[in-house]
């Protein structure tokens, strides 16, 4: 009978190592679901960073665009406004030719 009890104290203690070996593997499983996880996590976080400085790029170019065509219709304004202006003096200059000539006539005729 002795041979009997250790036969079956080895398969209590083999039982017991089996469930600590499952433990084991249960804790590795759980290991190798997080470490998948964090990759596909990382994956996406690379994805929203590329979008994001995609983004980011294309707002700045738009910014510089906009500057650009903005001063550029400044600068056709600014023109516009000093050919304006210089209508404006070339107009009186003329008003003021008239005067003087209208003028130098009525001196003349007054002579």
């Amino acid at each position: 009978m002795a041979a009997l009890e250790k036969i079956i104290a080895a398969e209590d203690e083999v039982a017991g190592l089996q469930d600590a070996l499952s433990a084991v593997e249960s804790v590795f499983e759980t290991a190798e679901q997080i470490a998948v996880e964090g990759e596909k996590v990382g994956r996406c976080f690379r994805r929203l960073f590329k979008v994001l400085l995609l983004v980011s790029i294309v707002a700045i170019v738009v910014m510089v665009v906009k500057k650009v065509v903005g001063r550029k219709a400044l600068e056709d304004e600014i023109v516009v406004q000093d050919a304006g202006a210089i209508e404006e003096i070339e107009d009186v200059e003329d008003l003021v030719d008239e005067a003087i000539g209208a003028e130098a006539e009525e001196d003349g005729e007054a002579s």
